[in-house]
């Protein structure tokens, strides 16, 4: 396990992991605009106090051609109250690392810092400061979580572009009152905050007895393997995509789609129109204007977080990678990571 990267990935990326208390509400009341909202979600910060993680780490490996999954428990402890580089008052939170059964020796891994003030909720770590909660805590209310981020906060460690607008993702409260079934266990007064959602994807699907399916609602595919013979495309059912589809050819063979060929190392757009697919023409001269060798870009942020009253954050996802292909043969590939975590354990 490499702690340092493992470290970057869990500091600067994950929410609040804050702590308890023994008392438990019937119900959340979204129309109240008071910071107990905001103390209700992140709970009293007292020293001694810790919530346990199960992280599943997704990273890719191979020079970005293969995708794994670490998994591993991460615990976060209330140390004690601080002053922030803001000179606001703040608690500073220590993580430490284990396996997934919690039986290896806890390893520190970091800290991180939690500023609860009048109208909204901060984490601060190695400078990268996010405002994770804003009042009023009610299904609707937005606002800049990454506004106080510089452009490519994460240009040290990923050579992606993800990361160039951060600063203007718009956290959103998607809902309040919400129940939550975890390890077996529902969670009741869950706060889901949604903080981005950009997929621009590109599925890949490899040649078998020359020829392809494409399955419905996928609408733009990467063709790679070996093919003996033209490929042969079965598409998706027209109104699952819209009408439209992008095939990009990177396999030895032309796929073909009702007699439209995408040769070796081309792209192409088919539009269904008049019961059958083709591809748009060019209205004065009547001649494909649709094929290309330009290489397909695909990436996904998507990022989302879970609270439930009087224990804290229960749930995180966090995806961010880009997709770069390749003209060689090979699938192209990936730069970025993924996290998913999940509470298992808290005093």
């Amino acid at each position: 396990m490499r702690i340092s990267l493992l470290k970057t990935c869990i500091l600067i990326i994950f929410t609040s992991a804050l702590i308890l208390s023994c008392k438990k509400k019937d119900s959340f009341d979204d129309t109240a605009y008071q910071k107990q909202r905001l103390t209700e979600l992140i709970l009293p910060l007292q020293k001694g106090k810790y919530i346990t993680y199960r992280v599943d780490s997704t990273v890719f490996t191979n020079f970005g051609r293969k995708t794994e999954i670490h998994s591993y428990l991460v615990k976060h402890v209330v140390d004690t109250a601080i002053t922030d580089n803001l000179g606001q008052p703040a608690f500073r939170i220590f993580t430490y690392l284990s396996d997934t059964t919690g039986t290896q020796p806890w390893q520190p891994n970091g800290s991180y810092f939690i500023t609860v003030l009048d109208d909204h909720v901060e984490l601060t770590e190695d400078n990268l400061r996010v405002i994770k909660l804003h009042l009023p805590v009610i299904a609707g209310n937005k606002w800049k979580g990454n506004s106080y981020l510089a452009e490519n906060p994460y240009g040290s460690l990923y050579n992606f572009s993800n990361d160039d607008n951060m600063a203007a993702w718009e956290f959103l409260i998607d809902g309040t009152n919400e129940s939550l079934t975890l390890n077996g266990n529902t969670i009741s007064n869950v706060v889901t905050v949604s903080e981005d959602n950009e997929p621009n994807l590109i599925d890949t699907l490899r040649v078998s007895a020359n020829s392809i399916v494409i399955p419905d609602s996928i609408s733009n595919v990467w063709i790679t393997d070996s093919a003996t013979d033209i490929i042969n495309i079965t598409p998706p059912d027209p109104s699952s995509v819209k009408n439209t589809i992008l095939v990009c050819n990177r396999s030895n063979y032309p796929a073909v789609l009702n007699n439209i060929t995408v040769p070796p190392g081309n792209n192409r757009n088919y539009s269904y129109y008049n019961k059958q697919w083709t591809y748009p023409t060019d209205s004065y001269n009547n001649i494909d204007t649709t094929l290309g060798q330009n290489a397909i870009y695909s990436s996904i942020n998507f990022s989302a977080e879970k609270y439930a009253i009087d224990i804290g954050l229960v749930y995180r996802e966090l995806t961010m990678w880009e997709f770069q292909p390749s003209y060689s043969g090979d699938d192209g590939y990936k730069v970025g990571f993924g996290i998913k975590m999940w509470i298992v354990d808290h005093n």
